[in-house]
This record gives C-alpha cells, sequence and structure tokens, in this order.
C-alpha cells in the first residue's frame, strides 16, 4: 500500500475480486474504481465494458473508441484468415470384426485362458 500511495495517484483501479479490506485501504491513497476482473461468459463483452468505464471515469472515451474499433478490426481480420474449423471422425472396429487383434492366429479359435501357471517351456 505503501509503493501505491508513494505514487500519489488521481485514480485506483482495481478488480472485484480484491479483499474489501484492500480497497478500503487504497480508497485512503485516491479514489478507487472497481472493475469486473473477468467473465468467462462474455470476455470480450466484460473487457468492453470495463474499457468504456475507465475512459468515462479518465476522459479519454475517444481513445477508447478507436482502441475498440481497432481491436474489432484485428478480431474481423483473424476471424478471415483462420480456417474453418474441422471435426474429426475416427472409425474404430465393431468388438465383433475379425481385425488382426481379434481375429484367431493360425485358424484356432479363441479360447477361455486359465488363471493357472503355463506348463509351457520357455526354450
Amino acid at each position: 500500500m505503501d509503493t501505491i500511495a508513494s505514487l500519489k495517484p488521481d485514480l485506483i483501479l482495481a478488480t472485484t475480486d480484491l479483499p474489501a479490506a484492500a480497497v478500503k485501504q487504497m480508497r485512503k491513497v485516491a479514489p478507487v474504481l472497481t472493475v469486473k476482473a473477468s467473465d468467462a461468459a462474455d470476455p470480450i463483452g466484460q473487457m468492453n465494458k470495463n474499457l468504456d468505464l475507465i475512459a468515462k471515469a479518465t476522459g479519454t472515451t475517444e481513445q477508447a473508441a478507436k482502441l475498440k474499433k481497432d481491436f474489432e478490426a484485428k478480431l474481423a481480420a483473424g476471424k478471415r484468415s483462420s480456417p474453418p474449423p474441422v471435426t474429426a471422425v475416427r472409425s474404430l472396429p465393431s468388438p465383433t470384426a475379425t481385425s488382426p487383434a481379434t481375429r484367431p492366429r493360425s485358424g484356432r479359435t479363441p479360447t477361455a485362458r486359465s488363471s493357472a501357471p503355463s506348463t509351457r517351456s520357455s526354450a
């Protein structure tokens, strides 16, 4: 808090996720403008709301409008240059199909394996 106070700010920007006690201390230094930290449902919309609020508080609405316009243009350019979404489909063999993994070896049919130790020699 001492660092913030040493800067002698005219306005302090804080996010809503800061503890209320911290915001209360900041208010002793300068007015505090709180903006919503994020919105997972609409991150760009929240960013624009925050930008508008900050611009209004700081008297920079024209700069904010230009910034938003430039941002939207870059988003549009990115969308135009991105390839269309691709849906991948993977076909798996059915459990009854005779793929190399399920096909019996040497013409024998698969049988249940015993849990008893094998009597075959490894030689």
